[in-house]
């Protein structure tokens, strides 16, 4: 299985390494860059060099997603970000015009990240030790049962007394389509009209749902089909993948990260059985990927837009573009604001309003008023490097991404290591998490996802009631 692994890292270092090559070299001539952004072949050219030094890695590569996704993460931020950007003629949606004065230091600091991460990577990833451990089928406890059941009566009574809600669900078809409005926002309002704390209460319950029932599934076919019909155990935790899709909420996110660990808990349970058939279950998973990012961005809307504008929005938005990091770089020019203390206690869910008022602008709005140009919008996402430059300055800006690839590659190794099917899922799917947080969010979203996880791990505690027989995995 090791050597098996160690050719797809070669094929995927080389895939990669040729493709920056070539994008280092489309930029590197485009003659129709304005001159702002001359230097953006720097991106794709050393991420090209630092990908080819990672070949070094091959022998210490012992199933690691980690590295995979870390590895893949940085390409989409350093060369396929520029890439759609040169496809899209440079055209940014930032209407604040200053920020291409610090279109150069951006590129140094990305430049800089990537370094970091990249030497980060190869220390980590030379320490790295065979996991081998003995795995146990377990099945869900009675509380755990109990547990769930409730969260799903509650979701149902919700929707039952305050109809207007059913709105926030709907299937993959109608990911472009605007969300319902819910207009009630008020403790004051009378009829039968939710109120905002019922309809934030009943979304944070179904997000538990949607991340723990692909789990009980997953455990529940693997108990019963996968030691004598592996065949049919991963037919039946694919088609759970695909009814993921059938009820969405508009955090479309969560059923993505859903849906990719169970994929990944299919490849970590019968690799033998599928390794001829993990490049089509990756590509699969990109192109959910993909449409979920491309609905998100109102690909799918039935607008005439312009798609390779679309793409190269959709890019540098969520995965840390250029623009976003001048923005940032603007920012911390112009800004003498002390961001960190409030940014925390604004981040905590259902008691943030509580600290609302305290002393100290809020950084995803002033970010934003640095990338438009104007108040009132707060839609772009701050890139990481970003609020590590903020924060802690230039020269400890990688801080905060270094501290997601420790992450990612700690969890990765909690979900090789337990013992429990169903940890091993939850280890998974935050190892996910943790890359998208890499790739283009920040320590503001990682706050809310720790809370919510906390919330998860909980109650997967009382799912591990174990079963006699032994199998190895």
């Amino acid at each position: 299985m090791k050597r098996t692994i160690q050719i797809y890292y070669l094929f995927f270092v080389v895939l990669l390494s040729v493709s920056g090559l070539i994008i280092t070299v489309l930029l590197f001539a485009d003659r129709n860059a304005d001159h702002y952004f001359s230097h953006l072949y720097l991106l794709p050219l050393f991420y090209t060099c630092y990908t080819m030094g990672t070949v070094v890695l091959v022998k210490r590569v012992s199933v690691s997603i980690s590295i995979f996704g870390i590895v893949g993460m940085y390409f989409i931020k350093d060369v396929l970000n520029p890439f759609f950007l040169m496809l899209g003629d440079y055209q940014t949606m930032t209407k604040n015009t200053e920020i291409f004065l610090c279109l150069d230091k951006a590129i140094a600091l990305m430049i800089y990240e990537t370094t970091c991460v990249y030497i980060l990577l190869i220390i980590m990833a030379a320490s790295e030790r065979h996991i081998k451990k003995r795995e146990r089928s377990v099945k869900a406890g009675v509380f755990f049962r109990i547990t769930i059941s409730l969260m799903i009566l509650l979701i149902g009574g919700i929707i039952v007394v305050y109809p207007s809600l059913a709105g926030r669900f709907h299937t993959i078809m109608e990911i472009g389509k605007p969300e319902t409005y819910i207009p009630v926002r008020s403790w004051r309002v009378s009829g039968r009209e939710p109120l905002g704390l019922v309809d934030t209460f009943m979304r944070a319950l179904f997000t538990l749902v949607q991340i723990i029932f692909p789990a009980y599934f997953v455990v529940k076919i693997h108990n019963k089909y996968g030691k004598r019909h592996q065949t049919k155990a991963i037919v039946y935790m694919l088609l759970t993948v695909g009814c993921l899709f059938f009820v969405m909420t508009g955090e479309n996110a969560n059923t993505v990260f859903a849906a990719v660990a169970v994929l990944i808990m299919i490849c970590a349970l019968y690799f033998e059985r599928i390794r001829k058939f993990i490049p089509i279950i990756v590509t699969g998973g990109l192109l959910i990927v993909i449409t979920a990012l491309l609905g998100k961005g109102g690909a799918f809307a039935g607008e005439d837009r312009n798609l390779l504008y679309e793409l190269s929005q959709i890019f540098n938005a969520y995965f840390g573009g250029v623009a976003n990091v001048a923005a940032a770089c603007l920012l911390k020019e112009t800004s003498d604001q002390i961001y960190l203390a409030a940014d925390f206690f604004r981040s905590l869910p259902f008691i943030s309003s509580i600290f609302s008022g305290m002393a100290g602008r809020s950084l995803v709005v002033d970010f934003n008023d640095a990338f438009w140009g104007f108040t009132g919008r707060s839609d772009q996402l701050l890139p990481s490097v970003g609020q590590g430059a903020l924060y802690f300055g230039y020269i400890y800006a990688p801080v905060i991404p270094c501290f997601f690839v420790m992450l990612t590659m700690k969890l990765e190794k909690l979900a090789k290591g337990t013992a429990n099917y169903y940890l091993k899922y939850y280890f998974y799917y935050v190892t996910f998490v943790m890359l998208i947080l890499l790739g283009g969010n920040n320590l503001t979203h990682f706050y809310r996802y720790a809370i919510r996880f906390g919330m998860v791990f909980l109650i997967m505690q009382t799912m591990s009631v174990k079963m006699p027989r032994e199998r190895s995995v």
